[in-house]
């Protein structure tokens, strides 16, 4: 999901292209015994839709209901994922993935980006794009590490390695802060 803010740009192109332009939210989605309702409703849409520029109408679409069901996230500076890949994403990334099931994400790549007159389809998947070379960016995440039946958060030594190669970074080249966390009321998740 994507959006932008439309007090400072007047339109997704503009922003797009413009630093911090746009926010985008990743929700993992991982193999599941069922699949997430309003993944399923996008998913048998997908049936009427398996040629360029056909249209279906979703009109109980709940797109709130595609998120899981946490707080938890990570979030990073990045780049959008489609062609002029600029630089100007905020990625919010949920922690918990929702579900779809193997028979389901097969309907997925049954669409192709060609017309019905074309002889040989082009098949939409796989369409995801490459892995990125780290740059150096700033991950941040409002997940805690609670000690085990202690109410009181951890803060582990932590290194991360990018997938290019590239030397780990590891937390204690910054200074570390004193963690400050309340423990979530249970009307927070009602």
């Amino acid at each position: 999901m994507l959006a932008y803010n439309t007090d400072l740009y007047r339109n997704f192109s503009s922003a797009s292209r413009s630093p911090h332009g746009i926010a985008g939210v990743s929700v993992l989605v991982d193999y599941g015994t069922e699949t997430n309702a309003e993944l399923l409703k996008l998913t048998i849409a997908t049936a009427s839709i398996l040629y360029k520029a056909q249209r279906v109408e979703l009109a109980d679409l709940e797109p709130w209901r595609l998120l899981p069901y946490t707080r938890d996230i990570v979030t990073y500076e990045g780049s959008m994922t489609s062609p002029g890949c600029h630089e100007t994403v905020t990625w919010i990334i949920v922690n918990q993935p929702i579900h779809i099931t193997r028979d389901d994400l097969a309907e997925w790549g049954k669409m192709v980006q060609t017309t019905r007159k074309e002889e040989e389809p082009q098949f939409l998947a796989p369409n995801r794009r490459a892995v990125q070379e780290f740059n150096s960016r700033l991950i941040r995440t409002n997940i805690r590490h609670l000690v085990k039946d202690k109410k009181e958060c951890k803060v582990p030594k932590v290194s991360y390695r990018s997938s290019s190669g590239s030397p780990p970074f590891s937390d204690s080249r910054h200074q570390r802060r004193q963690v400050h966390s309340q423990q979530p009321h249970e009307e927070d998740f009602l």
